[in-house]
């Protein structure tokens, strides 16, 4: 099913190729997935009122 040299024989393409690049482009696209629809969420939705301040009040009291 995968292309063949014609001179050597070789195949162009090793399924192993598919597993290691195709795995680092996945990860690579779900990373600008993930920052680009924080970005969108952000500028459409916002964030709630006083939710930083939750945050601290959560990590202080985790902290002690």
């Amino acid at each position: 099913g995968l292309g063949v040299y014609p001179d050597t024989g070789e195949k162009m393409i090793h399924p192993m190729d598919f597993l290691k690049y195709g795995f680092l482009l996945w990860i690579l696209c779900m990373g600008v997935v993930w920052i680009l629809g924080f970005l969108v969420v952000y500028n459409i939705v916002g964030f709630p009122e006083g939710i930083l301040e939750t945050a601290r009040g959560v990590m202080e009291a985790g902290a002690r």
